[in-house]
């Protein structure tokens, strides 16, 4: 009979626990619509499930106590956690969140802002996490964040500006742009990418059809710039590469009438580097291209 009291609380401790927010619980917004699902794991609550459809600002919990585990912070957003929140204009998320899954957010058409209150802490956002946000004004990118999911920033076309966090430091930890992050943020109109970034995926910025100037910080270790990486970019006229780069992919100028690449070494650097024979495009879509030397 113990034997299987403790697997019956064993497996309860593993179950999603659903509850409702009430207006008489001082620690939780006060919407008698919103109702959450958590799932507990090793670090603390995951946020499986919220809805809240009517809703339009709503801070994330830092903490949960589904009154068998006690109260623990909550860790994670789940993926396609917000699914239903269509009126959703701003979000917050608390310093206790390190990880926000796959799609979590998206396609929410009215979400112009999210606010992170511990903006160093996340250290993961997965792939299309807020793809198909087109209200979002700025893109925020905690300074923790080593990897940008494929598609996670994908046609948020209401925003004019990328922001990368840095720590107390002055610095970020990111290190790849995976696949089409920001891919068709029409209204992007320039970028300064942290120095930090080694690797820019296929078609990251292509359809930013705003994008005059992409630069790179002081110091830029960027290794790869893949296939695609600026394609269809009309307005780009300026292009910074770092010394770093080791590799072109095919057509990562394409859409755009000329181009001056400023680059950051000598022409024998340059010609070192290995190039895609139609890295600026070809026939009716190559691009004419200036490039500056930094060096002789």
């Amino acid at each position: 009979m113990r034997k299987h009291l403790a697997i019956v609380l064993l497996l309860s401790s593993f179950a999603s626990v659903f509850l409702s927010c009430h207006n008489g619980d001082p620690d939780y917004p006060r919407h008698d619509e919103i109702k959450y699902e958590y799932k507990i794991d090793l670090d603390g609550y995951v946020l499986s499930k919220a809805y809240g459809y009517e809703v339009n600002e709503w801070s994330v919990p830092s903490q949960w106590n589904d009154n068998l585990n006690g109260v623990k912070n909550v860790v994670e957003i789940g993926s396609n956690s917000f699914v239903s929140w269509r009126h959703l204009r701003e979000v917050s998320i608390p310093s206790s969140v390190t990880c926000i899954r796959e799609a979590a957010f998206e396609d929410l058409p009215k979400l112009k802002k999210v606010r992170y209150s511990g903006g160093c802490e996340i250290d993961t956002i997965e792939s299309y996490a807020f793809r198909y946000c087109s209200a979002i004004e700025t893109i925020e990118v905690p300074c923790k964040l080593k990897v940008i999911g494929k598609q996670t920033y994908q046609y948020c076309d209401g925003a004019t500006s990328v922001v990368f966090m840095k720590n107390e430091a002055n610095e970020t930890g990111l290190e790849v742009i995976n696949e089409a992050a920001f891919y068709g943020c029409s209204k992007l109109s320039s970028v300064t990418i942290p120095k930090s970034v080694a690797k820019i995926d296929r078609g990251v910025f292509y359809g930013c059809s705003s994008l005059k100037s992409v630069d790179f910080e002081d110091g830029s270790v960027l290794s790869i710039i893949q296939d695609n990486a600026f394609g269809k970019c009309a307005s780009l006229t300026s292009l910074v590469i770092p010394r770093s780069v080791r590799f072109i992919g095919k057509k990562v100028l394409s859409g755009q009438k000329k181009v001056t690449v400023q680059y950051k070494g000598s022409q024998a650097e340059w010609d070192s580097i290995v190039k895609d024979e139609e890295w600026k495009g070809s026939g009716d879509s190559e691009v004419e291209v200036e490039i500056v030397f930094a060096s002789t």
